[in-house]
């Protein structure tokens, strides 16, 4: 693959992450998301444009119903990555329930971070929690999405989809996902639907282990003092 100039790609990934939690960009989020002025984004647009790593979805347009609210100005141009754009980045999906953000919790995302320039991490709805560990999580989804999105190898947080993990898969559209050092079913699983939903995604399995701050265990000494 060609490589990227480290600045484009720092714009693209800015531009990545705003897709993914806005689904599209405009020049003035992107200067807000990487802290340059409105005027040296906007010409770094032009530049992805010209490479073909950025497209227009949106024109500009007038404020309020038929651009007659009375309100002056113009709502932005929306825009999204290209396919060859979103190419230049690597993005790295993980996920958990992250009920009791311990050590180990910390230990896997730094690992995952590393494998990619963007790290993802789906946090499991209450739902999922119930009804695949039969019991309720002692955090809601939303307390424990504000928690991990606040720690320093996440670039972004989202909810699980709630209907099937192939929702997630495409929504976030990652090159890689990393497992859990015990997620061991987890991963035929994965690869198998992977291979059935035609998607080409790495999946490997984090080389972490610090099994003495397992949520479980955590959980385990806490009701037996």
């Amino acid at each position: 693959m060609k490589t990227t100039p480290r600045f484009h790609r720092g714009f693209l990934m800015k531009a990545y992450l705003l897709q993914l939690m806005e689904g599209s960009f405009s020049a003035a989020s992107l200067a807000r998301e990487t802290g340059r002025s409105y005027g040296y984004t906007s010409n770094i647009m032009v530049k992805l444009i010209s490479l073909g790593y950025v497209k227009r979805i949106r024109r500009k347009a007038l404020l309020g119903p038929g651009g007659r609210s009375g309100l002056m100005g113009f709502s932005p141009a929306g825009y999204t990555l290209t396919r060859r754009g979103r190419g230049r980045i690597r993005v790295v999906l993980t996920g958990g329930v992250f009920d009791i953000l311990h050590p180990g919790h910390l230990s896997i995302l730094t690992e995952s971070k590393r494998h990619g320039d963007v790290l993802v991490v789906v946090v499991a709805r209450d739902s999922t929690i119930r009804k695949r560990k039969a019991r309720r999580p002692v955090l809601s989804e939303s307390d424990r999405l504000l928690m991990v999105s606040s720690l320093r190898p996440v670039d972004a947080a989202v909810l699980g989809s709630g209907r099937s993990l192939a929702d997630t898969l495409r929504s976030v559209g990652p090159d890689m996902v990393c497992l859990g050092y015990d997620q061991h079913a987890d991963m035929a699983w994965l690869k198998r639907l992977v291979k059935r939903e035609g998607m080409h995604i790495g999946i490997i399995k984090s080389g972490s282990m610090l099994p003495e701050h397992s949520t479980t265990n955590i959980l385990r000494k806490i009701k037996g003092r």
